[in-house]
């Protein structure tokens, strides 16, 4: 895998050189984070955990439709657990992490200039603020839990990303852009052991995240120098 971001970025740089149908972006995005909760008793569950990302993009056409692009963003992480016994979660801030894509894409002609763009990625992530072992403890109604964060040291993952946006440009030389993605991370790199017990009746679990999560965004770019005509 690291191969293959070498070998795009490669492309990307060298590509660079001529203008040519190259833009410049940035875009920014609502992110929930996903875990895995694991729980023999069933009173775990998954909670809501938003957050943001923004970042820069730079894209080059490779044809009229098919284009490679890189990127550069930052992104928080949250953690959280909660119990289906009663409506309330609990939620923090896991670490911070900067990530760089290299995304393939495909555009698609739709109605009156916009178009439908699917595309794929791969991502390398860095985390940027360390992940140390940490505890909490606390009591919600007749629940009494303390959880305990395991300890990562790798400060690299790698994910992969399926995104589907709805482009427009606007005098030939603006792009805008919505978009909806989902990002699959493949080793854990969060993990939560949770003890918990109700009415006093003792139970275990753990959440565990490989980097997962969904967004929905939108972006601007400039064009740098546009010749390929949109079909």
């Amino acid at each position: 895998m690291q191969k293959l971001l070498l070998i795009a970025c490669f492309i990307i740089v060298t590509n660079s050189y001529s203008q040519e149908n190259i833009s410049i972006g940035v875009e920014g995005a609502y992110t929930n984070d996903l875990y895995t909760h694991f729980d023999a008793n069933r009173f775990l569950i998954s909670v809501p955990l938003p957050n943001g990302a923004f970042g820069v993009t730079l894209r080059k056409e490779l044809t009229g439709r098919i284009f490679l692009e890189g990127g550069l963003s930052s992104k928080s992480y949250s953690e959280g657990i909660g119990f289906d016994q009663i409506p309330v979660w609990i939620d923090n801030l896991a670490f911070h992490a900067v990530l760089i894509p290299i995304r393939v894409g495909y555009k698609i002609k739709f109605i009156k200039g916009f178009q439908i763009v699917p595309s794929g990625s791969v991502l390398t992530a860095i985390r940027t603020t360390p992940l140390d072992p940490a505890m909490g403890s606390g009591s919600i109604s007749n629940i009494n839990f303390n959880y305990s964060q395991k300890e990562v040291s790798d400060p690299f993952f790698f994910m992969t990303e399926l995104r589907l946006a709805l482009e427009k440009r606007i005098k030939s030389s603006i792009r805008i852009s919505i978009f909806y993605s989902r990002t699959f991370g493949f080793e854990p790199v969060n993990v939560l052991d949770v003890q918990y017990s109700i009415n006093g009746t003792p139970f275990q679990g753990q959440y565990v995240t490989k980097g997962d999560y969904w967004s929905v965004g939108v972006g601007i770019a400039y064009l740098l120098k546009p010749k390929t005509k949109v079909e």
